[in-house]
């Protein structure tokens, strides 16, 4: 058991090593922001003390899944898929916001609707149906957090409670219409904001992508403090 926990923790650990190397790589290939949503976000990125964290589960009796922590307090809010990832307070006063918006009849302490077997089959359905998007099936937005816009109506979420705790979720608020963030497959926080990395690092050409070498090393405070400043 304890092994267990200790190889997630070096998993974990070695994850956001990968992510922030690819984050900086991106940053150095885009410098005419290109890419959307960059012109928003600059590619910086602001850790935030994990007490900041606490305060929020404390205050909203829910626990951050994981994988979504760990970003906040070793990367940080601000860089990320289209207009950037969300601060933590941001992320609650949205979901504030939408809960007024459907009268009070949502709680981020209640489980998210849909279950696994639900995700496994908008996954297919989307795999038959390549001209669909998204398909209606929520009523509440229980158990979601979200953390981050694609313009207009469209958010994507990370389930905090529920059978999809940790899983990012694609939502058309103005339909509740909903999609797995990964499209063809579940995915988790890490996986999520990895794929947009890799997407875009290999839009723009990067040689290095498939050399897992070149992404596992260890990142300078240096490099680190570069995501802290528009270039």
């Amino acid at each position: 058991m304890l092994a267990n926990i200790a190889q997630s923790i070096m998993d974990r650990s070695k994850r956001i090593i990968i992510i922030k190397n690819k984050l900086i790589e991106l940053k150095k290939l885009d410098r005419k922001k290109t890419v959307f949503g960059s012109q928003s976000h600059n590619y910086i990125s602001k850790p935030i003390n994990s007490d900041e964290i606490i305060n929020y589960e404390n205050q909203y009796n829910v626990l951050i899944p994981e994988e979504l922590r760990l970003f906040l307090i070793e990367i940080g809010y601000g860089a990320g898929p289209d207009y950037g990832i969300y601060n933590i307070s941001k992320m609650f006063s949205e979901f504030d916001e939408w809960n007024d918006w459907t009268e009070n009849i949502s709680s981020i302490q209640s489980s998210f609707e849909l279950k696994n077997k639900d995700s496994l089959e908008l996954i297919t359905s989307k795999t038959d149906n390549p001209e669909g998007l998204f398909y209606k099936r929520l009523k509440t937005i229980n158990g979601l957090l979200p953390i981050q816009t694609q313009g207009c109506t469209y958010y994507s979420f990370i389930v905090v409670n529920g059978e999809q705790k940790g899983k990012i979720w694609n939502l058309d608020t103005n339909e509740f219409d909903v999609l797995p963030g990964g499209v063809y497959r579940e995915v988790t926080f890490f996986e999520w904001y990895e794929k947009w990395l890799n997407d875009k690092l290999e839009s723009l050409g990067c040689k290095k992508l498939n050399d897992p070498n070149h992404w596992e090393r260890n990142v300078s405070e240096n490099k680190m403090n570069w995501l802290k400043k528009i270039k």
